[in-house]
């Protein structure tokens, strides 16, 4: 057993003695419900041409600039309507949001901005708590 399991499990006894009748309480994440906007979608050529197997890839294929919709961060990843998402934009967005809006904490602004991490092809997004 790795370090992480022993410490969650450890952590989980713990909550089962304090608790009335020993059971487990379940500990989930809140979801935080948000409205994602894509702002702007980049493409780098120059990195696309040394470092992928299609130099011709172009921007992301997944999004569109425009793009807006409305989530349960922290849950399940979503599809959109063609039944895809992109697994890298939905890490860095429950990263985001988490951070930024999680304990209820909200920027002075009420919206922060989130990238995807592929490297040759970002998006940039809006995320505004709702």
């Amino acid at each position: 057993m790795d370090r992480r399991n022993f410490c969650r499990l450890s952590a989980l006894a713990a909550l089962a003695g304090m608790s009335p009748g020993g059971a487990i309480a379940a500990v989930t994440k809140p979801r935080i419900r948000c409205r994602v906007t894509v702002v702007r979608r980049h493409c780098f050529e120059d990195l696309q041409s040394c470092y992928l197997d299609d130099p011709e890839a172009g921007a992301c294929p997944v999004f569109m600039d425009g793009f807006s919709s409305e989530f349960d961060l922290g849950g399940a990843m979503p599809a959109d309507r063609r039944g895809r998402m992109c697994p890298k934009a939905w890490a860095a967005l429950c990263e985001c949001a988490e951070s930024s809006f999680g304990g209820g904490a909200i920027t002075s602004t009420g919206t922060v901005l989130a990238s995807c991490g592929d490297p040759t092809r970002p998006v940039v997004f809006k995320l505004e708590r709702i």
